[in-house]
């Protein structure tokens, strides 16, 4: 059933059920032409802006889901290395009025543009090892209310994110480090975008309504032929509620410039969920003139001059769609250092399907353990070697003197040494 069947019905119905609206005796010829001419293009605003605003979402709330880590480097050296940061984020988004407003009948074609969704952050790091990295991070932005244009934006987000980043090469130079990372998210929230506003309806000229009123009244209220004013008031708005779920990945650039660190990127997302749409608004009809029927019926109606209730308030779930499946992100950021353990950063993501902007900045505050450069070791002398301590000293060897033999001559014989013969 579509949202302008449930409302059109809720619309008759209230009708029929008013005692003050059968007691003025408009037949139902008069009655549907009011329905037809003044009361059936809001339902048709309604239903435009309940069927086209969740579409509107499911294509920009994956892009603010993803762009929650600001800043490149990866400054924890160290297994066991951490950080905790706590920041702001906020979603921009655009053609709320050419998606949704253009074909509004009776609704202010001008919404709210653009349409802000906030968010505070907190994050934490911790290093695995000294290229890999942990990083896990709440955004949260609790019953939070914004006017834009005079729309009352009111609203809460929560986004969920455990993240692995890894440093496929260190930064060189004027050569950056590339960074590689992947992500999965959790975001979920509502989004009212309400505007009290009122409109004229067609008079009601019947000499027969005049006289019922004349009677109903005891007095003359009405001259014959005398036209009765009445508006409508739109009070309320549309409820849009999302639980997405998203698998991320990007590739960052981060370059070393001493205590500046710019980087750029590029991510892809993956989406999966729901957003949904529900009616929390209510129309009714009041009495604008002339002013002695107006005062006459405030004082039996305890000082209202509603005529009739046309759609009271109520939520009711209509339309349920698919956040997009697939997107991709530039990014674009800095970071700074503020001596050995604080880091300042700021960042931007352009989403290239719906052209929204998401950006914020983080403060971290990091432990890190730096590793203490290695000692050179100490030059050692040769120790002279001499005796123990207590030892008594060896006695000098006597070199043995080979004796050398001499032989005796023999008479006759000869000497084979001498070479006598």
């Amino acid at each position: 059933m579509t949202a302008r069947a449930v409302l059109q019905g809720a619309l008759i119905a209230g009708l029929m059920a008013t005692p003050a609206w059968g007691q003025l005796n408009i037949d139902e010829a008069e009655l549907e032409r009011i329905l037809q001419e003044d009361i059936a293009p809001v339902i048709g605003d309604v239903d435009l802006l309940l069927l086209e605003g969740p579409k509107y979402l499911a294509k920009r709330l994956p892009a603010m889901q993803a762009a929650g880590d600001f800043g490149g480097q990866m400054d924890l050296l160290t297994p066991g290395d951490f950080s905790v940061g706590l920041g702001v984020l906020g979603g921009v988004f655009f053609g709320f009025d050419d998606e949704v407003g253009n074909d509004f009948q009776k609704f202010p074609n001008k919404l709210p543009e653009p349409l802000p969704i906030p968010a505070g952050v907190i994050s934490g790091r911790i290093a695995v090892t000294e290229d890999f990295e942990l990083n896990a991070r709440y955004g949260f932005f609790p019953d939070f209310e914004v006017k834009s244009k005079g729309y009352l934006i009111k609203g809460t987000t929560s986004i969920w994110g455990l993240k692995g980043r890894l440093r496929h090469s260190r930064a060189r130079g004027w050569r950056p480090a590339f960074i590689g990372s992947a992500e999965l998210s959790y975001f979920t929230g509502f989004l009212n975008v309400g505007r009290d506003f009122s409109f004229r309806l067609t008079p009601i000229r019947n000499n027969e309504f005049n006289e019922t009123v004349n009677q109903a009244f005891g007095q003359q209220l009405l001259a014959p032929g005398e036209e009765v004013n009445w508006r409508a008031f739109f009070s309320g708005a549309p409820i849009m509620g999302w639980d997405i779920y998203q698998a991320s990945v990007e590739e960052r650039m981060v370059w070393d410039a001493g205590f500046w660190h710019p980087y750029l990127g590029v991510g892809v997302d993956f989406a999966w969920g729901h957003v949904d749409s529900g009616t929390d608004l209510e129309l009714d009809a009041r009495l604008s003139g002339p002013t002695p029927l107006v005062d006459a019926w405030k004082q039996a109606n305890n000082g209202s001059a509603q005529l009739l209730s046309i759609i009271p308030r109520q939520r009711r779930t209509l339309v349920s769609v698919d956040p997009r499946s697939v997107g991709g992100r530039l990014i674009a950021g800095t970071e700074f250092d503020i001596g050995d353990s604080v880091r300042f950063a700021l960042g931007a993501q352009y989403d290239l399907l719906s052209s929204s902007f998401i950006g914020g900045l983080t403060v971290r505050f990091a432990r890190r353990r730096v590793p203490e450069p290695a000692k050179p070791a100490a030059s050692v002398e040769p120790a002279q070697v001499g005796p123990l301590p207590g030892a008594q000293p060896k006695k000098a060897r006597k070199k043995k003197r080979k004796k050398k033999i001499r032989r005796k001559k023999r008479p006759g014989v000869p000497n084979r040494l001498s070479g006598d013969r």
